[in-house]
């Protein structure tokens, strides 16, 4: 029932919708119509927020003491609050010189209408009048058009701040390596002038001075080197000593919410981020390693493995995953530590079919607090059916049986079998299947460790 705000009934019942500190309107939000426990009595939460005082507030209508109770926590008056909200939708709605719902709407004067607007003079003036209703969904719907194709700008100005950051990333990991391969230079310089100082004789002083040579040789070609002024013995001893002062070489690693650290190298000409690690390892530049998952593409994501024996390192394998299976982004978990444990420092298990037609090398466990463990980390992996494809040389496959106790059992396929079949290959090695070969080779192959692991960052 609507109250006419013209009777003194009407009158007594807008006084109780509005705030008696600020004169506003009640409503949802800052807004909100809260009660003093005490005396009863209601104001908005915003207001209340404004007059407390250290823990203690006085009513502004009574002057009763409260304490306690925070304003933060006082009970809402959902009753006034439910009646502002009804007050405020029908004064929209009605029309303010008949008193009539105003249930049309005039498209040329831009006005909302009730029945006894438009017999004088919208209709019969040619106005283009519509029903209330139907233009506020057209509206809502132009406001809903206009805000996607926003979206679409702003989305584009999120995907142009992320090539930035990639690109400065990349940019900061090269200066980076180069300031690794400056300081394995520093240290070798280290080393020859230490046997120099302690040459007595002709063919040590002449080996060292071949040493350095060299050295000299491999610092010009340096990119970073070619135009540096090195003139000057003795400003090259004082700033040996400033540079000393100065961890090298320079380090730069991502942070996760956890406490553990990723790290990012320039390796082959590209951005590598490594399996996350309980190890806190110094460096000089941290960024968020959310931020970096977001560098990381969702349709085919690319991943690393670093394989070697207890006597060599045998290689890096690069795996490309498809994206758009589940089984593919709980590998990629495994190999960024996203979800807690990694493949780093898992062992294969064992080679099927040797030196023949469907060759594969297994590994099934991921490393969890120093112990090898096979559950998975997702539910609702993919299996079989749909998912099962005629094998291929470099496939990467699931061999769990569908079990989720064994959901990280994986193996790649060395040689293929002609029409042999797997339950569910989610991706390929892409670079370094020799490196798997030799894997296969090695006796025993239980002693291959994949001693690291993590995804690349593509520019």
């Amino acid at each position: 029932m609507r109250i006419c705000s013209t009777c003194p009934e009407g009158t007594i019942m807008e006084e109780e919708l509005i705030c008696a500190v600020c004169a506003e309107g009640y409503g949802a939000g800052s807004r909100e119509p809260v009660v003093l426990p005490h005396c009863g009595h209601t104001f908005c939460r915003l207001c209340l927020f404004n007059v407390e005082n250290t823990g203690r507030l006085d009513c502004p209508t009574c002057r009763k003491s409260h304490t306690g109770t925070a304003v933060g926590k006082l009970p809402i008056n959902f009753a006034l609050l439910s009646l502002s909200e009804t007050r405020r939708r029908t004064e929209s709605s009605v029309c303010s010189v008949h008193g009539s719902p105003a249930e049309l709407w005039c498209q040329d004067c831009q006005e909302a209408l009730c029945a006894h607007c438009i017999l004088e003079g919208h209709l019969t003036d040619g106005h283009d009048v519509k029903a209330a209703k139907v233009v506020v969904e057209e509206k809502k719907q132009g406001i809903r058009n206009q805000g996607n194709r926003l979206y679409i700008h702003l989305n584009e100005g999120k995907k142009k701040l992320l090539e930035e950051m990639r690109d400065w990333l990349v940019q900061l990991s090269k200066t980076c390596e180069d300031s690794r391969n400056l300081s394995n230079s520093t240290q070798n310089l280290d080393k020859i002038l230490e046997d120099t100082e302690h040459s007595c004789t002709m063919k040590n002083v002449l080996q060292c001075e071949e040493l350095v040579e060299s050295l000299h040789l491999e610092i010009m070609e340096k990119p970073i080197l070619k135009t540096a002024d090195a003139t000057s013995v003795v400003r090259g001893e004082a700033e040996r000593l400033q540079f000393d002062s100065l961890q090298w070489p320079l380090k730069v690693c991502a942070l996760a919410t956890d406490g553990r650290r990723s790290k990012i190298r320039y390796e082959y000409k590209r951005l590598h981020m490594y399996a996350l690690s309980e190890q806190k390892e110094d460096a000089h530049f941290i960024i968020q390693f959310s931020a970096m998952q977001l560098l990381i593409p969702d349709e085919n994501p690319e991943i690393f493995m670093d394989l070697a024996t207890t006597s060599r390192h045998l290689g890096r394998v690069y795996i490309s995953l498809w994206g758009y299976l589940r089984r593919a982004q709980h590998f990629l978990a495994l190999c960024t530590g996203t979800l807690g444990p990694s493949y780093r420092g898992s062992k294969f298990n064992n080679v099927m079919d040797k030196n023949g037609p469907g060759e594969n090398i297994f590994c099934r466990n991921y490393m969890y607090k120093h112990r090898p463990c096979s559950k998975g980390l997702m539910d609702n992996l993919e299996w079989d059916g749909e998912h099962e494809r005629i094998e291929q040389e470099g496939f990467v496959s699931a061999w769990s049986g569908g079990k989720s106790e064994a959901e990280a059992y994986f193996g790649i396929c060395t040689r293929e079998k002609q029409n042999k079949k797997v339950a569910c290959p989610f991706g390929k090695v892409i670079r370094g299947l020799e490196i798997v070969r030799e894997a296969v080779r090695h006796e025993p192959v239980t002693d291959v460790t994949i001693t690291d692991a993590g995804v690349v960052i593509p520019h």
